[in-house]
């Protein structure tokens, strides 16, 4: 009897530890923080309806690419596995990202597209949804871009 009751309370204290981590939410930084596939783009022209235009917009060799966030607020646009002919280098582009507006949106800066800021429309563990206006053939675009974690 003397045993059980010393097992039980083994098996007790085991169970009822705390674990650091329980109960604490990530922050948006943590969340952003790793490694992101461009899964889907979504486009309207003039205010219609927004429809996929991955596959137009981004090459099939492009479509695979993987965007590395840091926590420091650094990015690095890497080569998929399907890489494009004219690439000499695993890295594709690199630039900055800072939140704005109590985290609500999101400003990425790069030497070759300037400052773009998206509205974080979801970002959570596994995805990461961003909503703006970007100028496509001299034309205003509403985009959707979605990101699925790597």
């Amino acid at each position: 009897m003397k045993k059980l009751l010393i097992l039980s309370l083994v098996l007790l204290a085991t169970s009822c530890s705390k674990d650091s981590n329980s109960g604490s939410m990530a922050t948006k930084t943590q969340l952003i923080s790793k490694t992101w596939k461009q899964t889907d783009i979504l486009a309207s022209l003039g205010g219609g309806i927004q429809t996929s235009v991955f596959n137009t917009v981004l090459t099939t060799c492009q479509q695979d690419n993987q965007w590395q966030f840091n926590s420091n607020g650094t990015y690095t646009l890497f080569e998929g596995p399907s890489r494009c002919p004219t690439s000499t280098s695993d890295v594709v582009a690199t630039g900055t990202w800072t939140f704005m507006e109590n985290e609500t949106k999101i400003s990425f800066t790069d030497p070759v597209n300037g400052t773009q800021t998206f509205t974080i429309v979801e970002l959570s563990s596994t995805t990461m949804k961003l909503t703006g206006v970007l100028t496509y053939q001299g034309t205003p675009a509403n985009v959707t871009v979605i990101f699925t974690a790597v």
